[in-house]
């Protein structure tokens, strides 16, 4: 294995669909927004939620343009398997950039990174752990922190993940797929849990290509729709050419995705 790709990989027998990093980032945005205000904790700090939400990958966004292949088998590697110390410098810059613009914002994504290193005995990992506390508790001092703020805190954390996490429901799983041919990691419904809606996990389910049912349904109004930009190029097209070049010329297609409720 020469290294690893960041951007989120589906494949079908034909091909390969690569989803950038920071464009699922901004579906997350697009989907944090429409998050009903009667359901929205800490309504004063929903900008800066939606800042850290919108641009939690932007370290990603010049990394996303490199395409680096298996030695092997010649598949596009995802960002799970990219190396772990390269992933810890782009979360790093992502918040460092961001601490430049909102304190606030900062926080949640500094929160949201270090989630990934929990229990984890890696050297490494365990450095950007204890270094991001130390940033967590440095911004909560400049924000002269409460109790009502950590209650705020909790929720706007929760849905940053949960936004981020049907974001990559939608562009890791294959559109219209029956339940038991899903992505294991959200068929049992999203981790997150929000007193609103009783505690209870929102599940979601593909009805068809382009139709997604929730439940319970967390937006403002009937409908959510966003487009989800992808890349998708032929198996022996990576093969037989340069991947970046071949990347590069290929066009972006474009597919709608309508959020409704049911179960």
């Amino acid at each position: 294995m020469r290294g690893a790709t960041q951007v989120i990989v589906r494949e079908d027998e034909s091909g390969f669909f690569l989803f950038e990093q920071d464009r699922h980032a901004h579906l997350s945005g697009i989907i944090s927004e429409a998050w009903d205000n009667r359901y929205f904790t800490g309504i004063d700090k929903r900008t800066s939620t939606g800042l850290a939400i919108t641009h939690h990958d932007r370290g990603w966004a010049l990394l996303d343009r490199k395409i680096l292949l298996h030695h092997k088998t010649k598949r596009p590697l995802s960002f799970i398997d990219y190396p772990l110390r390269k992933k810890i410098a782009v979360y790093k810059q992502g918040v460092d950039e961001i601490e430049q613009v909102n304190l606030y914002s900062a926080l949640l994504m500094s929160l949201h990174y270090t989630s990934f290193f929990r229990g984890k005995l890696d050297i490494a990992g365990c450095t950007f752990r204890e270094e991001e506390q130390n940033r967590q508790s440095r911004l909560r001092e400049s924000l002269a922190f409460t109790e009502k703020d950590e209650q705020a805190l909790k929720f706007h954390y929760d849905l940053l993940q949960f936004s981020d996490n049907l974001s990559l429901y939608v562009c890791m799983n294959e559109w219209g797929a029956e339940k038991e041919r899903e992505v294991p990691w959200f068929s049992e419904g999203f981790p997150q849990r929000f007193g609103v809606f009783h505690n209870e996990r929102v599940k979601a389910r593909w009805k068809s290509k382009t139709e997604v049912l929730v439940s319970p349904f967390p937006f403002s109004g009937t409908r959510l729709t966003i487009t989800v930009p992808f890349k998708y190029i032929e198996k022996v097209t990576f093969q037989e050419n340069d991947p970046n070049r071949i990347y590069r010329e290929t066009s972006f297609l474009y597919h709608d995705v309508t959020f409704t409720e049911g179960g």
